[in-house]
Formats: C-alpha cells, sequence, structure tokens
C-alpha cells in the first residue's frame, strides 16, 4: 500500500511506505492547537489501484513552555485609617499555558509585616498602619504556575499609604504667660503662639481661635501672634 497525505502540511511528514507521521518542525500548542489531514491509501494493484482517504487529527498537547506575566497595576493606594483586613487591591497575571499549567498562585517574599498578600493575590491589611512611620510599602511578589516543573516571575509592588486626619494640633509649650505695660500705644503684638500638626497637606495647617475673646485682646489665625488692643494683662484660653 501507498499511503499519502492530500493535506499540504508545514508542521507534519507522511513517509508513503510505511505510513509513519512525523513531526517537521517545531509546534507550539499557544499559535496551533489543532491540525486535521486528509490521508490517502492506495494498493499496487496493476490493472486498477484502488484508494480510499482517511481524516487524521491531529491535537497539539501543552506542556509548561511559558513563563508567567504581571499585569497592571503594579501600585495600590491606602489610607492609614483602614480597619485590618481590608482588601487594599488584587493582584493579576497572565499565563498562555492550558490547565494546571496556568494555574497560578501568588507569594510575598519579603517581610513586610503590615500587609498580607494571599495565594489568589488579594492584597490585605495586616496590621495597622501609619502614615507617619511609613508613606510606602514595597513588595517583592513571586507568581508561580502549578507546572511541572513550576514557572514564575516576580516584581516589585509599591504600596502607597494616604494620610489621614488623625493627629490632634499640639502647642509647643503647655501654657504661654505674657506680660504687657498699661497705657500701650496701640497697634502692638503682645506676643505669639505656636502649634504644630503631624499630619499632612491640609490635615497638619493649624489655625489659631481663642475660646474666650476679651475686648482687649485678638489672635492671628494663622500666625498665631496675639495683637493687643489696650494694656491688660489676662489669661487667655486657646484653641
Amino acid at each position: 500500500a501507498v499511503v499519502s497525505t492530500q493535506s499540504r502540511s508545514r508542521y507534519f511528514f507522511l513517509f508513503s511506505n510505511e505510513g509513519e507521521l512525523s513531526v517537521a518542525r517545531v509546534l507550539d500548542r499557544e499559535t496551533l492547537e489543532k491540525v486535521v489531514l486528509t490521508i490517502k491509501v492506495c494498493d499496487k494493484g496493476k490493472t486498477a489501484k484502488l484508494c480510499n482517504e482517511y481524516d487524521i487529527t491531529v491535537e497539539i498537547t501543552d506542556v509548561n513552555d511559558n513563563y508567567p506575566e504581571f499585569l497592571e497595576p503594579l501600585t495600590f493606594n491606602v489610607k492609614e485609617d483602614v480597619k485590618i483586613n481590608h482588601s487594599i487591591g488584587k493582584l493579576r497575571a497572565s499565563d498562555n499555558d492550558q490547565g494546571k499549567n496556568k494555574e497560578l498562585i501568588f507569594t510575598v517574599l519579603n517581610s513586610v509585616p503590615q500587609i498580607n498578600v494571599f495565594s489568589s493575590g488579594e492584597i490585605v491589611v495586616d496590621q495597622i498602619l501609619d502614615y507617619e512611620i511609613f508613606d510606602r510599602l514595597f513588595l517583592n511578589v513571586r507568581v508561580s504556575d502549578q507546572g511541572i516543573p513550576s514557572l514564575s516571575a516576580e516584581a516589585i509592588v509599591k504600596i502607597i499609604i494616604q494620610d489621614a486626619n488623625d493627629n490632634a494640633p499640639q502647642f509647643d509649650k503647655e501654657a504661654y504667660e505674657i506680660n504687657v505695660q498699661e497705657h500701650q500705644s496701640v497697634p502692638y503684638v503682645l506676643g505669639s503662639v505656636s502649634a504644630t500638626d503631624v499630619d499632612t497637606l491640609e490635615n497638619g495647617r493649624v489655625v489659631f481661635s481663642l475660646l474666650e475673646s476679651p475686648h482687649a485682646f485678638d489672635i492671628n489665625s494663622t500666625s498665631g501672634e496675639l495683637p493687643g488692643r489696650n494694656g491688660h494683662s489676662a489669661l487667655i484660653p486657646l484653641l
């Protein structure tokens, strides 16, 4: 019998005498999953050849030959006042293989106690965050497939901690005592008070005011200066 392929294929070669089908070039399942070949078989009759045709389907099975790849985003923002177990976001990755070869798990390689990353890629808060101590954290994360042998990739994930208004302003002194001579000509400055707030931006901007405002006294809400109007001495509650 003489066997031949009626389908022109760049990927397979058929030996006509033996009927052996061989691979003609490197296969890649990610670009070619299946090939249908029409095979013709004929006898060697001298008076009349008798032939028949068959379709053969060749399916290319997957091997673990593709590395996982991280997908954006790799930077996440979180407020410092969120509760423990708050979900910050989820890491994503892709793998062009199939089955177990494309099942992915995530692990953190460095120690960052404030943050936990589950094998699914979900990022959660594991300890109370404090912007004033750390305003950003970096995780070295590995994503691995479940093929044998396993293939993996690594990436740096950045967690940006955003400030919350969680710190009250503090005066630089517990009490202020300011003396002024009577009949002082006006306008004049009795003195000033100072306070700071370790929060940032608007959360850290302090504004001064008087809880009780005697007619002779006022306060500059921005600078903390106490301009006098008439000569007096008093204890002034500050806010």
